[in-house]
């Protein structure tokens, strides 16, 4: 007879914790993204956004993390990566535009999951950006002039990998989970994410915790891609608002097309590492693709080292290519070396 005994709480539960489920790929097609056009006008200045991401493509410059569009020729916020991997934000006024890297920090690491918050206060002129829990050091002369911008503004789309001026998409690289806005509130990390006590990592709390405790106002939304029935289940919002996503060119088919996966920031996959090619590599598909250059004999390195233990990979080679798959120390080369 089996004994019941209780749900176990463990200290990862009792802060609030979760394993989060699935994430969508942005594999770097063009027409990318994700969007939504509010069909009803929040607040256009104050606003909270937390998202989870792997970034697959360094040195990648669009606006392709959370962007709305113009609106009369002015009324963009975006924030972004640039080209020299740095940190950016945008303000598109009738007056002043100030946009551009928020400080000098890189951020170039392509083998983790990051969370970052971002919290504007056009009211007050202000802004706040932290990545994994640590705030950043903004420079001033980019803060938000108090300007309605068409962030939550009815009929203005609103695109997560798409660009300023293409906000469809243009061809984003990277990963997404977790993703929570909030319309008209401010937050900050710890209303999304704790430091896990017994590893001192940095991990995401429970969806439904975060849902409790905060407000989502008129248009935010929380997005987990929980639903991988198809592209329409994907862009689902479960704040309770019913504000839905539309995913852009982006697939459920089985195989290497598929978006929708099990790399998350608590199920951490191996893929390819840009940082670690010799010779000429090129990677696309969530760094899950590698295609050789020129160069002869070329190699890259994966994002996962393994020292011992029992280890299981698979692979598919393209036909008529001579290429192997296996274990090497970081010594390695090129050729016989």
């Amino acid at each position: 007879m089996a004994l019941f005994t209780g749900h176990t709480i463990t200290p990862d539960s009792a802060l609030g914790g979760t394993q989060i489920q699935r994430s969508l790929r942005f594999a770097g097609a063009a027409f990318n993204s994700i969007s939504r056009t509010p069909s009803s006008t929040g607040n256009q200045k104050v606003w909270t956004w937390s998202c989870w991401f792997k970034r697959t493509k360094l040195g990648n410059g669009s606006y392709n993390y959370l962007v709305s569009s113009y609106g009369n020729n002015d009324g963009i916020a975006a924030i972004y990566f640039d080209s020299s991997d740095k940190i950016n934000t945008y303000f598109d006024t009738s007056g002043s535009n100030p946009y551009g890297a928020v400080n000098d920090r890189r951020y170039r690491d392509t083998t983790s999951w990051m969370h970052i918050v971002w919290q504007v206060d056009a009211i007050n002129t202000t802004q706040k950006i932290w990545i994994n829990g640590v705030e950043e050091s903004l420079s001033s002369s980019l803060n938000p002039p108090n300007f309605a911008y068409t962030m939550n503004q009815s009929g203005y789309l609103n695109s997560i990998g798409g660009a300023a001026w293409y906000p469809e998409g243009t061809g984003s690289n990277q990963y997404f989970a977790e993703i929570h806005f909030s319309d008209g509130n401010k937050y900050t990390p710890s209303d999304f994410a704790y430091t896990d006590t017994q590893t001192g990592q940095w991990r995401p709390k429970n969806g439904n915790v975060i849902k409790s405790n905060i407000t989502y106002g008129t248009n935010g939304y929380w997005l987990d891609f929980r639903d991988n029935t198809s592209t329409t289940t994907l862009g689902y919002d479960y704040s309770g608002n019913g504000n839905h996503w539309t995913l852009n060119n982006m697939s459920v088919a089985a195989g290497s097309d598929n978006d929708s996966v099990t790399d998350t920031p608590t199920n951490n996959w191996c893929v390819w590492n840009q940082l670690s090619d010799v010779g000429d590599i090129s990677l696309s598909e969530g760094n899950l693709k590698a295609v050789s250059g020129a160069d002869s004999w070329p190699a890259i390195f994966g994002t996962h080292g393994a020292s011992s233990g029992k280890w299981y990979y698979e692979a598919v080679g393209a036909d008529n290519t001579r290429w192997g798959l296996g274990w090497s120390t970081e010594e390695f080369k090129s050729g016989t070396s």
